[in-house]
């Protein structure tokens, strides 16, 4: 389920250019499609594409296209990856040099993947074995109202509280 409601009709401009952007790739464009479900922020990310660096005449297409592709990967952004790595070998960056660019990069995801699993040692486990609630009790009344509450038969409400350390009366 969306945390935002999906649009009944998109605004004109930006219709417009999701289907010019599509047109070009030859896909659908999702990042475009999920910012017009937010108008202030499609628009606010269209000027910041269009302040970015292109070809004057300093820089190369091949050149941008890789800072591009390196600046994706450095954020670990999928959508960022997506539309800056598409047709990479049209600027002539081949399959290898993509590939090391991610490379490049994954120690980063390394990192990333290793500190969000301490974290999760050091919370989850930690709150499920030491079991805050152990050595209380509840009522058969309250036990009910859990169940009700979470949607739940009142033996599976009974075998959750009891996980926990809860005695019922």
């Amino acid at each position: 389920m969306a945390f935002l409601t999906p649009p009944q009709k998109l605004p004109f401009l930006l219709r417009f250019g999701i289907r010019l952007s599509e047109k070009i790739t030859g896909r659908m464009m999702l990042p475009p499609r999920i910012l017009s479900w937010y108008p202030k922020a499609a628009i606010g990310s269209g000027i910041m594409e269009a302040l970015v660096a292109h070809e004057d005449g300093r820089m190369d297409k091949r050149m941008l296209k890789l800072i591009r592709m390196a600046a994706s990967y450095a954020v670990a952004c999928p959508f960022c990856v997506d539309m800056n790595s598409y047709e990479h070998r049209k600027y002539g960056i081949s399959e290898e040099e993509a590939q090391t660019l991610n490379k490049a990069y994954q120690s980063f995801a390394e990192k990333k993947r290793d500190a969000q699993r301490r974290i999760k040692e050091n919370t989850v486990g930690a709150t499920t074995t030491t079991q805050p609630y152990a050595g209380r009790t509840m009522t058969q009344a309250n036990l009910e109202r859990y169940a009700k509450d979470k949607g739940l038969s009142v033996e599976e409400a009974r075998k959750q509280v009891e996980l926990q350390g809860v005695r019922v009366q």
